[in-house]
């Protein structure tokens, strides 16, 4: 027993011996491409906007856990404020494996990230050959190709690089496969639960993806053995899968918890993202089927399955032998391939939001599994020496096939990595950021104009269009945001006023100057590189930063973090409006989604604008009136005037590259001025930030209009051009299209606001506002004095994480102003005190620690007892 067990930890301790010495030179190959190109692992989109940011507040909170004991489960550094746990979990908050990132100094960002891509991909490998020896392959010359064809496989090479966490897809499959396959054969399930739990807390959206896969496999897998074993042991195999998923759910309850809240109240799921057609184009399918021979730095919607050729062979080695095991891999291979062809399999994967083929990691496991199985199905080969065409003995074969295989396998991904890569090939590494710059690209001029700022009141900050978050890379707070999950009730909000930069579910680059949106958001400065700044924001300073004049302005309609409303709209009525009486709305009433029928909040008539003007600064007033009507926002008629390659009806625009047009309308003085494009549609796949550009007196700016077949669509009411302020009447706007495109279009026209109702309805919000604001880790308190009863809006996104209290007592929240919280408080001086916790945490640290105790008890109990 003793020289079994001693056998097996030397053919183990051989095959990591092996393995991690041709991993590190697969490791050192590609970090030298590179760095030939002075490249870093960091993709210059998605990477830097995200992933880099994530993986330094990641670091620093888990420095600040032990050292100072904080544990902050909100950040107004995260968007508008976002839930710490639901909102990063996506990005490696809860993996085991970002825990090493303290081990870097932080100054050593670029370096950090390139190693963490590297151990993912590196424990990927090693699951694949648990997968494999739980499968039966033992022999280390069979699956030592595998396990590295699978690391560096497409999809990790392409998207795995550009996107870290996908590598927890990657790297769990496998692991979760064989543990499945252990509750088939052995029946014990506690590993199981194990990786159910850790693949939960690591990325449950990617373990949402693994599950399925994995209960294909089950079934696959089962093909046939009913009838050997009978229902009753297929049952019991379900059952003890049932009881481990629901065993290791409980044991990552703590994050899984919150994350699974902050989902199911994502942007993703509450946008009418456009239904998907029953096919793809024609390119994409020969993309496709390329793939699997040949790279291709397309990402194909990430159909990117590919190993090279060697998954190919195998495939078509097991289509020739067809043994038992080998028509499973092939059912499995046929699944995944059908799999592939449909767009709402893609839907459908991606937890029924838009089109993605994320999952197709799936099918370079199976290929890898594949080149496995032909190996051993090869060796079996009986050698003839027939007519003294083949010389070479079965043995010799038997012998050197593995070997060759293995070094078709690296001289296969050296290939792959330097047409991915390499400079002379597709050029694909200059969408990665240059070494040495990842500080200088987030400490960016603007950024250190927003560092000098000295200032302990609550604000936000509006600067330069980005969708990149540095804000939580360098510490404050901002209007706009790009993560993946965002509060669907706060891109709600902009979404309602058609802002054109909320262009995907869940990105804002800015609020656009919209200066009701940068009021209520609590913007306080606004920074640029010398343009003009919205109406009311007085410049303060002007500094050249790093060869760039950069400009500080003050928000003189800035609103504190607490504001008070006397008056109140439902849902129902504001969404009767159009835009841009939506924005005066939400500065003149709460917007709730019911309404208020408690004593003291009785709805009143509709009122008139006098009535309505009169009731939100009537001191005497004790009732919070319904205010259905919206002041101050006139329209104009848009006629078409001096059309260039246009043709322009009344509800269209066909465009030409190189046209323009002018449209012309009755404009006010003194007034913020909107051109409105209502019900705007483009029947293409553009997302349509660069196709237009419109010019005016006030302000110019892109037309963007998503196409209805692009995978960021979603449903948007308007298009709408900010025009600026302007002293003098502006009568015309100017459009220069930039593409070949046809849009349709229910009207167009001109909205005008006086500045003036701008003003007064930010100084009403402020007479009666939350004061000595204090704030701390889940903490926010303050001061108010209310001269009758009233809503209290926090400029917080609305979450029920958060309790308000009252004098002590807490009070019923609810959603104001669409996407922000809002209380009742009634007339008086009141103590305020908000606190947060992410919703569901505490039960779920009671379910983690309650079924890790139970679950180490029966792995160290139970499954010992069983295995001697």
């Amino acid at each position: 027993m003793n020289n079994n067990k001693n056998s097996q930890v030397k053919n183990i301790l051989g095959f990591v011996s092996v393995y991690t010495f041709i991993f590190l030179c697969l490791a050192f190959v590609l970090d030298k491409i590179f760095d030939s190109e002075g490249k870093t692992f960091i993709w210059s989109i998605d990477g830097l906007f995200q992933h880099a940011i994530a993986l330094k507040y990641i670091r620093q909170y888990i420095i600040n856990l032990f050292t100072k004991g904080s544990f902050p489960m909100v950040d107004f550094n995260l968007g508008q404020g976002f839930d710490v746990i639901g909102t990063l979990n996506y990005y490696g908050f809860g993996d085991p494996v970002t825990l090493l990132t303290v081990l870097f100094p932080e100054n050593a960002m670029e370096l950090m990230y390139e190693i963490l891509i590297f151990v993912r991909m590196y424990l990927s490998g090693l699951f694949v050959a648990y997968l494999l020896r739980t499968l039966g392959k033992t022999k280390t010359s069979t699956i030592l190709p595998a396990c590295i064809l699978y690391p560096f496989c497409n999809y990790a090479l392409l998207g795995g690089i550009r996107h870290p966490m996908f590598f927890n897809g990657i790297m769990y499959l496998p692991l979760l496969i064989a543990a499945v396959e252990r509750v088939i054969t052995k029946k014990k399930i506690g590993l199981l639960v194990f990786v159910v739990s850790i693949a939960f807390i690591n990325n449950y959206y990617f373990m949402y993806i693994n599950t399925v896969m994995a209960a294909i496999y089950f079934f696959v897998r089962q093909i046939g053995s009913y009838r050997a074993k009978g229902i009753k042991e297929l049952a019991g195999s379900i059952g003890r899968i049932v009881i481990s998923y629901i065993w290791g759910t409980c044991m990552g309850a703590m994050l899984l918890i919150p994350s699974v809240y902050a989902f199911l109240n994502n942007v993703r799921t509450t946008t009418k993202i456009a239904i998907p057609d029953t096919f793809f184009g024609d390119d994409y399918y020969e993309k496709f089927l390329k793939n699997f021979i040949i790279t291709d730095n397309d990402m194909n919607m990430f159909t990117i399955p590919g190993i090279g050729i060697l998954g190919v062979i195998a495939i078509v080695v097991l289509l020739i032998f067809r043994k038992s095991s080998d028509k499973k891999i092939l059912t499995l291979f046929a699944i995944m391939f059908i799999m592939l062809l449909f767009p709402m399999v893609g839907k459908m994967m991606n937890g029924f939001s838009y089109v993605t083929m994320r999952f197709s990691y799936g099918m370079a496991l199976i290929l890898s599994v594949a080149v496995a199985f032909a190996i051993d199905d090869l060796r079996s080969i009986s050698i003839l020496d027939k007519k003294n065409l083949i010389k070479l003995k079965q043995q010799k074969v038997k012998q050197f096939l593995p070997y060759l295989v293995t070094m078709a396998s690296v001289i296969t991904i050296v290939i792959n990595m330097n047409m991915i890569f390499g400079e002379n090939y597709s050029y694909n590494s200059k969408d990665y950021v240059n070494k040495g710059t990842l500080e200088k690209e987030m400490n960016t001029a603007d950024v250190k104009m927003i560092k000098s700022i000295k200032d302990d009141s609550f604000y936000r900050i509006e600067r330069v269009r980005s969708r990149s978050n540095k804000s939580a890379y360098c510490g404050f707070n901002q209007t706009g945001f790009y993560y993946s999950i965002i509060p669907g009730k706060m891109t709600d909000m902009y979404v309602s006023t058609c802002l054109s930069d909320c262009y995907r579910s869940y990105v804002i680059k800015g609020l656009e100057d919209r200066i009701g949106m940068l009021a209520l958001a609590s913007t306080k400065y606004y920074v640029n590189y010398g343009g003009k700044a919205p109406y009311g924001f007085e410049k303060i300073k002007e500094e050249t930063i790093d060869c760039r004049k950069v400009c500080l302005y003050e928000n003189k309609n800035y609103l504190p973090l607490g504001v008070t409303y006397s008056s109140y709209m439902t849902r129902t009525e504001y969404d009767k409006l159009n835009p841009i009486e939506r924005e005066m709305a939400l500065l003149n009433s709460s917007v709730v989604d019911n309404r208020i029928e408690e004593k003291n909040f009785e709805n009143s008539k509709t009122k008139t604008e006098s009535e309505n003007n009169k009731a939100t600064s009537d001191n005497n007033n004790t009732e919070i009136k319904n205010n259905q009507n919206v002041t101050g926002v006139y329209t104009s008629e848009m006629k078409i005037n001096n059309e260039k390659n246009i043709d322009a009806g009344k509800s269209y625009l066909k465009a030409k590259y190189g046209g323009a047009l002018e449209y012309n309308f009755n404009g006010l003085k003194d007034c913020l001025t909107y051109i409105v494009f209502k019900g705007v549609h483009v029947k293409d796949t553009d997302q349509g930030d660069t196709a237009a550009e419109y010019k005016g007196d006030g302000n110019t700016g892109n037309l963007r209009v998503i196409g209805d077949y692009s995978d960021g669509y979603y449903y948007k009411e308007a298009s709408v051009f900010n025009m600026g302020y302007s002293k003098e009447s502006q009568n015309h706007v100017d459009i220069k299209f930039n593409s070949n495109r046809k849009y349709t279009f229910k009207d167009v026209y001109a909205a005008m606001v006086p500045a003036s109702n701008y003003d007064n309805a930010a100084a009403n919000l402020k007479k009666e506002a939350l004061e000595n604001v204090k704030l701390s880790d889940n903490h926010i308190s303050g001061n108010i004095k209310v001269s009758q009863d009233k809503i209290l809006q926090l400029s917080i996104p609305y979450s029920k994480g958060y309790k308000i209290y009252v004098d002590g007592k807490k009070t019923e929240t609810f959603n104001s102003g669409i996407g922000y919280i809002g209380a009742k408080v009634l007339k008086g001086r009141h103590t305020i005190n908000v606190t947060y916790k992410s919703p569901g945490i505490v039960a779920g640290v009671m379910l983690t620690i309650i079924s890790t105790l139970f679950w180490a008890f029966y792995v160290i109990r139970i499954e010992r007892v069983r295995e001697q």
